[in-house]
């Protein structure tokens, strides 16, 4: 059995990122139907029972990113951590690593500085479990994901020394690519492997309902120098979009999801009850999502609606799995560059400054189209992680036993 190790994952709460990791699960499987799957986040223990459901195991990172605790606090642990790797490699706190036959970076966008200045803790934590493959002598790649911006000298120093050893990085979009070649990183382009995950068969036939699928979040924490006014700008102009909508269709109906509860400091849902109350009409509600609900599920559930404005990426691609017309409000570079990728670079909009009356006009239009007529080809996505695998099935020693 072969024992493979995704490092870097988040709280399964934030349920873009627990598409990516669920689809990483799904492809993985796809090639060693009984490898052992491990993983590794802050949140282990939170995740263990979601993961369960896909026969993973949930394991703590050697540097946990403790909550409740200062900078300083975690910067200090981040010290030890390293201290240990260099000094007492054999220690049980890298047990997952030596066990492990392969070491994948979860796809996702957590490599950039921080908006308060460089060597941000996160980026730091994730370039040590990243540092931490090669350093015990394993296979180690990033599955398609975002790098950057990198604001800082130091920051693109540090990101180049710890991942100059690892394998290949599948980049998801060309200006994470451009960034990586400028770093003499080895890349290649993959849009996000969330893409992958089973849509519903749509019925190209079905009645036409006018179902608005809407996602909302306090981007604030991506942008340096943004302010209280810019999310409260952000949301008088989705209110004004979604009254605007509501008023030429009034058998339309919007439902607005909350993508992330992770936890009061990182949920969608107070953002999500205020964009409501701003609309204040019957037909824009919160929807409730169980817990415990599957990315898969979510792209079922999504592919229900007509047309679907995201400001949350990873619900785009969920959408845009389940063949729904999307919009997406980038707040940081991967959205647009995703959208650029796949094709849709007209229905990419930056999230501070989006024309709302743009956003009407392209939402009324695509609500009016014949929704079968809209369709994304996403078989290619698979090419290039299939073409790597194939090539180094003898090099790397993951052949089936």
């Amino acid at each position: 059995m072969k024992n493979i190790l995704i490092i870097n994952a988040y709280s399964a709460r934030n349920r873009g990122d627990a598409g990516i990791v669920v689809a990483m699960i799904r492809y993985l499987r796809g090639l060693w139907p009984d490898c052992r799957i491990s993983v590794m986040s802050s949140y282990a223990e939170e995740n263990r029972a979601f993961y369960a459901r896909y026969r993973a195991d949930s394991v703590a990172p050697p540097w946990p990113l403790a909550r409740g605790t200062g900078s300083l606090s975690r910067y200090l642990d981040g010290l030890a951590a390293w201290l240990q790797a260099v000094f007492l490699p054999g220690s049980r706190r890298f047990q997952a690593y030596r066990e492990a036959d392969l070491v994948v970076s979860a796809g996702g966008g957590y490599i950039y500085s921080s908006r308060r200045g460089p060597m941000g803790v996160g980026l730091l934590n994730a370039l040590y479990h990243y540092w931490l493959g090669p350093r015990h002598g394993k296979p180690t790649l990033g599955f398609p994901q975002s790098i950057g911006p990198l604001s800082h000298a130091i920051d693109r120093a540090l990101v180049k020394r710890a991942l100059r050893d690892v394998d290949l990085v599948f980049s998801r979009e060309a200006i994470s690519t451009k960034l990586l070649q400028q770093l003499r990183i080895a890349c290649e382009e993959v849009p996000d492997i969330a893409f992958t995950l089973p849509a519903p068969l749509r019925d190209a036939n079905r009645k036409k309902e006018r179902q608005i699928g809407l996602t909302v979040l306090d981007w604030g924490f991506s942008k340096a120098g943004s302010t209280p006014e810019d999310i409260a700008r952000y949301l008088r102009k989705l209110a004004e979009l979604a009254r605007a909508v509501l008023s030429a269709h009034p058998d339309a109906r919007i439902s607005i999801f909350p993508q992330v509860d992770v936890g009061a400091s990182d949920s969608d849902v107070p953002i999500s009850r205020e964009l409501e109350a701003m609309v204040a009409d019957e037909r824009c509600r919160v929807a409730e999502l169980a817990p415990d609900v599957t990315p898969e599920e979510l792209v079922t559930l999504y592919s229900a609606m007509s047309v679907f404005v995201a400001s949350r990426m990873h619900s785009a691609i969920f959408a845009i799995a389940g063949g729904v017309p999307t919009i997406g409000l980038a707040y940081q570079p991967k959205t647009k560059g995703t959208f650029d990728a796949i094709g849709l670079s007209a229905l990419s909009h930056d999230i501070a400054d989006f024309d709302p009356d743009a956003v009407k006009e392209q939402v009324l239009q695509l609500l009016d189209e014949n929704a079968g007529a809209w369709h994304v080809d996403l078989r290619g996505i698979r090419t290039s992680l299939d073409l790597y695998f194939q090539a180094r099935a003898d090099a790397v020693p993951l052949a089936a036993a």
